[in-house]
């Protein structure tokens, strides 16, 4: 998938190079392996895998490579340290971190990086994650799951997920680390199991105790009327 990923100070946004062609002012197309950006008179050339400035937004020409892998407590950055380490020019040595804080859920920080960390297309310094969320970060698109990510990058994973593309039958496997549909493409193989009650019946014994004190109650109230019906009757005779 090649897509151009559009830098500005706050916002950024991700556009599909075989379906958009235009972004503000700028218009834009893929010929060969270059992306060509056009604004008013200007022309620039975009090789892939490489950026440009214009009018202070940057332009990052990409192939992506969607690799699925564990959720964990993380380090991004160009540091050999950090838990994956990426050689990307707008990356910062500590970029960002993915961490996990009970009992609220998963927590991304933006570590005081040049270019910023992006959530659903704004700048942000720090933020809860839910499902779906889209994170980027120089040459990096990620989306964040409950129990993976999905990266624009080719890097081992043989983490076994539950789930598949919509347009595939069966399951991902150990060898299918490296997928071509897009992220949001994904949808869990298995319904969620829906909660079952156990309905209160009534014991027999209790049952059965009701209807004879409805019953009792019923005689009783009979005969009380019998009675003063029959001595009303008397009186009358008499």
């Amino acid at each position: 998938m090649d897509s151009l990923i559009i830098y500005e100070k706050d916002n950024c946004i991700c556009k599909d190079l075989n379906k958009d062609q235009f972004y503000k002012s700028f218009t834009f197309k893929k010929e060969g392996n270059i992306c060509v950006l056009k604004k008013d008179e200007k022309k620039v050339r975009i090789l892939k895998n490489a950026s440009i400035q214009m009018d202070d937004i940057n332009f990052l020409y990409l192939e992506e490579f969607w690799t699925k892998i564990k959720l964990s407590g993380m380090t991004i950055g160009r540091d050999a340290a950090c838990t994956y380490s990426f050689s990307l020019p707008l990356l910062s040595n500590l970029h960002a971190r993915l961490v996990k804080v009970e009992r609220k859920g998963w927590f991304l920080e933006d570590c005081k990086s040049r270019n910023g960390t992006f959530l659903n297309g704004k700048r942000i310094h720090s933020s809860f994650l839910k499902d779906g969320d889209e994170i980027c970060m120089a040459n990096l698109r990620i989306f964040f799951f409950s129990d993976f990510l999905i990266l624009n990058q080719k890097i081992k994973s043989n983490f076994v997920y539950p789930y598949k593309e919509i347009s595939s039958p069966h399951l991902w496997s150990i060898q299918e680390s490296c997928i071509d549909c897009k992220p949001l493409e994904m949808k869990l193989d298995t319904e969620l199991p829906v909660p079952s009650y156990q309905e209160n019946k009534p014991h027999l014994l209790s049952a059965i105790g009701s209807s004879l004190s409805i019953l009792c109650s019923s005689l009783s109230l009979s005969l009380i009327t019998y009675l003063m019906n029959r001595k009303k009757l008397e009186q009358v005779q008499t």
